[in-house]
């Protein structure tokens, strides 16, 4: 299980600022075609909102990520880097009517960022345990099956040297 403070230090310290420096650089390439105006308020909004679906889905995992995911480490740079690239291409794949499926899309933009970055260091289904007496029976039933393995051995070798 990963801890509350490894994630929320993994956003704040890793997350969060490659996301910002992810949008600058992809502000800088945009500006190029000078038709581009970005509202401060706007970029706070949507920073704050594929932050928090970043932070919640993880949260939400956290119980299931293993403990080399390295949530707080490089794999939440690279989210944070890819986080620009991704809320423009879900914008344009959802293109949201109104401000409640815009927030809505940016949360979960970040929800699944943070999905799609640690899916692989999710732990499967828990193997199920057996029992102390569980398994004293299934040592007896092997144990049984195993009693004349020695003898039929034996037998084996004896009618090899006896055709010989």
């Amino acid at each position: 299980m990963i801890s509350l403070r490894t994630i929320v230090r993994g956003v704040l310290t890793r997350f969060l600022p490659a996301f910002l420096l992810g949008t600058a650089i992809m502000y800088g390439i945009a500006s190029r075609a000078d038709r581009l105006v970005v509202g401060l308020l706007g970029l706070a909004t949507v920073f704050a909102l594929v932050t928090l679906g970043y932070a919640a889905a993880l949260i939400a995992m956290r119980f299931r990520l293993r403990a080399d995911a390295n949530v707080a480490g490089r794999r939440s740079v690279v989210a944070g880097l890819l986080a620009p690239a991704a809320y423009l291409g879900g914008l344009m794949l959802l293109a949201p009517r109104g401000t409640l499926t815009f927030f809505g899309a940016c949360v979960v933009i970040g929800a699944a960022l943070a999905t799609g970055m640690f899916f692989p260091w999710l732990k499967g289904p828990g193997i199920q345990t057996l029992t102390d007496q569980e398994a004293q029976h299934l040592l007896e039933e092997s144990r049984s099956d195993l009693a004349g393995l020695g003898e039929s051995r034996q037998s084996a070798y004896a009618e090899i040297r006896n055709d010989q």
